[in-house]
């Protein structure tokens, strides 16, 4: 499918390019298979270390919380954190939304979308969501008025206990984690590139609000249950909240 196909590296933008960097690092060709030009013995080990690698991803994604729901609260704890940097004075307020769209032929379980208006993502917040335990949340100093709540680079991949396809527009970088495509289980950590030809298949509200400046998370749900089960979550996030939420000082 030409569309999972990686086409960053013909895109001439810088982020672009970064994200093109990102897979070649991952040894990932442009068809999303491991290089071909690697010695047998080589591919067969990158291969054998991809699998092992992917498979203790997927093991955290699903193991490391109790509710498949969790995700919610990391998305608002980063965009807690995104607001505390690279934000002007006169920026506008520090807003989140969370929502779910209905199923359609495209997206038969429906999807769930965060949006905000954080500054945008660099090169440093890429490279951590495409990590296990990197993270671009720096330590405070002990002291510090503007302390992170986060801190774990796993954290984002509890999306994908809802979500095989986690999309991220933000700034110039437009990209997906697939693991539905050629990558595999390697699509937990590498992203692959989303042309305009791409967006246009997105609904679109989700191009609109890029188009708008803000950060969006865009995750067409798995499988049947899920949007009731993120519904009532996100009316207890709403009404009575959680303890965490008592750390949020600017959203």
């Amino acid at each position: 499918d030409e569309s999972h196909s990686n086409k960053a590296s013909s895109q001439g933008t810088p982020e672009a390019t970064f994200v093109a960097e990102l897979r070649r690092r991952r040894l990932v060709a442009e068809d999303g298979h491991i290089l071909a030009d690697l010695p047998p013995l080589v591919r067969d080990g990158v291969q054998r270390l991809s699998n092992s690698l992917c498979a203790a991803v997927e093991r955290l994604a699903s193991d490391l919380y109790e509710s498949e729901c969790h995700f919610l609260y990391e998305l608002v704890q980063n965009a807690e954190d995104a607001h505390a940097r690279d934000r002007p004075h006169d920026a506008d307020e520090p807003k989140l939304s969370l929502r779910l769209g209905p199923p359609s032929p495209d997206y038969p379980y429906g999807y769930f979308v965060s949006e905000n208006n954080e500054a945008g993502f660099t090169e440093r917040d890429v490279t951590a969501l495409c990590d296990i335990s990197a993270s671009s949340k720096r330590k405070s100093l002990p002291g510090s008025a503007s302390k992170a709540i986060g801190c774990k680079g796993i954290g984002f991949k509890s999306v994908f206990t809802v979500s095989d396809q986690a999309h991220v527009l933000s700034r110039g970088f437009t990209f997906v984690f697939d693991v539905q495509g050629p990558l595999g289980k390697l699509g937990y950590v590498t992203p692959t590139w989303l042309d305009p030809a791409d967006l246009r298949r997105l609904p679109d509200e989700i191009v609109r609000s890029h188009a708008a400046g803000r950060t969006v998370l865009f995750l067409p749900l798995r499988c049947a249950g899920l949007s009731s089960a993120i519904s009532k979550e996100m009316d207890e996030l709403e009404g009575q909240g959680r303890a965490s939420l008592l750390f949020l000082r600017r959203l």
